[in-house]
């Protein structure tokens, strides 16, 4: 008979080393013990079922050769996205130097056409404000002789000679006058029409005030024929504030025209 104060294999010292070594000799540790049956199962299957746990883990558990294989995978991705990545960062970098290429060109163009249409514009004030003052010098002298010619008329006691002569050269001048006008109405701009209507105003408005006051010199004398003291007259005092209207406008285009002279003077 079995000594019951035996001491049994696993509570000796090689066999824990043993059990140490394989934990499945724990099952049989379980079916050797001193419990009942019933807690035998329960062990028995708490310990069946952690050992098919490690088993299933270990089974899913990729081998040595998988893992190896699925690193250098890994890394042949990494290596593959970092050269992609490489190769995208040069693609945009060539098409931002492409685009700043573009852009340098482009700025190159406008500059260029910039400075094409500056001297195109820079001419055609040149060639149409030679225009505008030889159609206003043109008549200028002639007016200033025929201005004269009918104050010197009027002077002449007011005969009714004198004054149907000075008439006629103020209708004449007044003809030459609007004519001139339309002179300057057609003359046609193509880049510079702001400077150029700008300039053809000023020059339009001196020729309506000279019509105005060769007008006015037109009732002055008509109402100052055969009358001896011409200051009565209301038409003498018309006639005087339109020739100081006129001169006054006339000196500050002259004065204006003369700084613009001594600017260009100072740039050359």
């Amino acid at each position: 008979m079995n000594n019951p104060n035996k001491k049994r294999w696993f509570k000796k010292w090689w066999g824990i080393l043993l059990i140490i070594l394989c934990p499945y000799l724990l099952f049989l540790v379980i079916l050797q013990s001193n419990l009942d049956k019933k807690k035998k199962i329960i062990f028995s299957t708490l310990f069946g079922s952690f050992i098919l746990f490690i088993f299933l883990i270990t089974a899913l558990e990729p081998n040595t050769e998988e893992k190896i294989a699925k690193e250098k995978q890994k890394q042949e991705q990494l290596k593959k996205l970092e050269q992609e990545k490489t190769a995208t960062l040069e693609q945009e970098a060539k098409i931002n130097e492409l685009e700043n290429q573009k852009r340098k060109m482009n700025l190159e163009q406008e500059a260029k056409l910039k400075a094409e249409t500056e001297k195109q514009i820079d001419d055609e004030i040149k060639q149409l404000s030679s225009e505008i003052l030889s159609i206003v010098s043109n008549d200028d002298k002639p007016f200033r002789q025929d201005f004269k010619l009918m104050a010197n008329y009027l002077a002449d006691n007011y005969s009714y000679d004198s004054i149907l002569e000075a008439k006629k050269i103020a209708i004449n001048n007044i003809n030459k006058s609007q004519y001139s006008i339309e002179k300057l109405k057609n003359i046609k701009c193509n880049l510079a029409c702001n400077n150029l209507n700008e300039v053809k105003a000023v020059f339009i408005k001196l020729y309506i005030l000279r019509i105005d006051m060769l007008k006015e010199l037109i009732k002055f004398a008509d109402a100052s024929y055969g009358i001896e003291d011409i200051a009565t007259i209301p038409e003498e005092k018309i006639f005087k504030r339109k020739v100081i209207e006129y001169t006054e406008y006339q000196n500050k285009i002259i004065s204006f025209f003369e700084n613009i002279k001594a600017e260009r003077k100072t740039h050359e």
